[in-house]
């Protein structure tokens, strides 16, 4: 497989939002779990990253419309 990106995004009920990016992600092993007792199945998985971007607050595109314009 390829290296691959991860983008983490986040948003809240007031609109704030935020955004992360894991860079160059390389799975090295992946395993997998069951558990009847508890009706759950799993998956982990082992990587490293080249890079990781840090969380930074993204501008709701509300923040542009006139407080007269919203609901």
């Amino acid at each position: 497989m390829l290296p691959f990106n991860i983008t983490l995004a986040g948003a809240n009920e007031y609109g704030a939002m935020t955004a992360s990016k894991i860079l160059g992600v390389e799975v090295l092993n992946e395993g997998s779990d069951m558990s009847v007792d508890d009706a759950v199945a799993e998956s982990q998985a082992t990587f490293v990253a080249r890079a990781i971007e840090p969380l930074q607050a993204v501008l709701s595109p509300l923040h542009l419309v006139s407080p007269s314009c919203r609901n």
